[in-house]
């Protein structure tokens, strides 16, 4: 299943995203409905996306989902205490100069490091005992 959070509906429908091959939830502010294999959930403006997409696949029995995005919407679930485990890559050859800053971590407990070609890969797991304290 593909999730997609495109609160303003400015993906092009010409990507492959929108022919209708597996299922895809399009999480945006502008409406509800279903066509074929694509359902539109409507987020409300006045709550946080990441407690509205959670509750939403909830109720859409998965457990489970891995946040893949830009670093305003990895730090919106990473400040929400929404995760678990996080796979940090860092490609050491690149060098973007002044960028966007990463999404910051905290509570976290170092798990592996490990190289992948010109990529170094971090895996943390965060703190049970802070996750315990924030629920």
């Amino acid at each position: 299943m593909r999730l997609v959070i495109d609160k303003e509906l400015k993906l092009p429908a010409h990507l492959k995203l929108f022919d209708g091959s597996a299922k895809t939830v399009i999480f945006n502010r502008l409406k509800q409905a279903v066509s074929a294999n694509i359902s539109y959930q409507q987020l409300n403006r006045e709550e946080p996306v990441p407690d509205q997409v959670l509750t939403a696949l909830h109720a859409m029995s998965i457990q489970s989902v891995m946040v893949e995005g830009g670093s305003k919407l990895l730090q919106s679930f990473i400040a929400a205490g929404l995760w678990d485990e996080a796979r940090v890559i860092v490609n050491e050859q690149l060098t973007m100069g002044e960028g966007l800053k990463a999404p910051e971590l905290k509570n976290k407990i170092l798990i592996s490091r490990q190289k992948d070609k010109t990529d170094l890969i971090t895996f943390y797991k965060r703190d049970e005992a802070v996750k315990a304290n924030d629920q």
